[in-house]
């Protein structure tokens, strides 16, 4: 039964889903690189007239190549990409319409840009990290207060002995090597965020979508929905993604914070190991910040 219930579930995807519908598409290539070159680096978000001049200046430069067979117009395909599901399209001040990646065509545009550059191996600072975390996990779940206690006391020992070893004058700092490793796996998570913002969006904007038509079209939850709005319960915040969305942005709208990790990325980039990463990943830990605030 469970093989059954997976091949439905794979069929429907096929079907349904539009990064895979974008992957398998007859301008599969095209779309993937046009798309991926305007709306899924630092600009997300582009005018109907931007996009649609960006999109045939790279399709003359595709024909060009005598290799790619593109009849259409930059705006019957974007129009199409619209219909597709590859794009999102909101108005604008002045009826300006703009145009995004909707969540399907950034998870294939990504997909495509891993397997052109895939990880070369299995590091320990991942490895770290999931040790880590499953470890903080452990207790911040255990509802017994005195294993909590003592993970914590024997957490604070490891770092009071840390302290004195640096007291003592015994300065012991991360390899060239690994601080490369652990700036990479953090740009790596980094470029994961857009996705899932994109994902958040479309569940919210669903959600509203949802409520709207629970108020226009479905009489007997209409009253439901109305009086926990009179109420003052926002139920798009109070749902899953609301929260998340929420969760999201008191973290990187918080000056504290953000004053902290403007700090942290500053000092690293002049740190001895930044002079190995890339000017890429240099650029992408400056704009580490900006990135998640746009």
């Amino acid at each position: 039964m469970s093989v059954v219930r997976g091949a439905l579930s794979a069929r429907r995807l096929i079907e349904e889903n539009a990064a895979l519908t974008l992957l398998r598409s007859a301008n599969a290539p095209a779309a993937i690189a046009i798309l991926g070159e305007h709306l899924a680096g630092e600009t997300r978000e582009l005018p109907a007239a931007e996009l649609f001049e960006a999109a045939e200046a790279d399709l003359s430069e595709l024909r060009d190549t005598g290799r790619f067979e593109l009849p259409q117009t930059a705006v019957q395909y974007v129009r199409t990409w619209l219909t597709q599901g590859f794009l999102i399209r909101r108005a604008g001040q002045a009826r300006e319409e703009f145009y995004a990646l909707s969540d399907g065509a950034l998870a294939a545009i990504r997909f495509i840009q891993e397997l052109s550059a895939p990880r070369s191996s299995v590091t320990e600072s991942r490895l770290s990290t999931i040790v880590d975390r499953v470890h903080r996990l452990t207790v911040d779940t255990d509802p017994d207060t005195t294993r909590r206690i003592e993970s914590l006391r024997g957490e604070r020992e490891k770092l009071d002995q840390r302290i004195a070893a640096l007291e003592a004058g015994e300065v012991e700092t991360l390899s060239q090597f690994a601080a490369s490793e652990q700036a990479t796996d953090v740009l790596a998570l980094a470029s994961e965020l857009p996705e899932d913002f994109v994902r958040l969006r479309s569940e919210l904007e669903e959600i509203n979508r949802g409520l709207r038509i629970q108020l226009i079209e479905e009489p007997d939850s209409r009253g439901a929905v109305l009086e926990d709005i009179f109420r003052g319960v926002d139920l798009l915040q109070e749902s899953e993604a609301g929260k998340s969305f929420t969760a999201f942005y008191a973290l990187i709208l918080d000056p504290e914070r953000t004053a902290a990790v403007e700090d942290d990325v500053d000092q690293l980039l002049h740190r001895p190991f930044a002079n190995s990463l890339t000017p890429g990943q240099r650029h992408g830990l400056r704009r580490l910040l900006p990135a998640m605030q746009d």
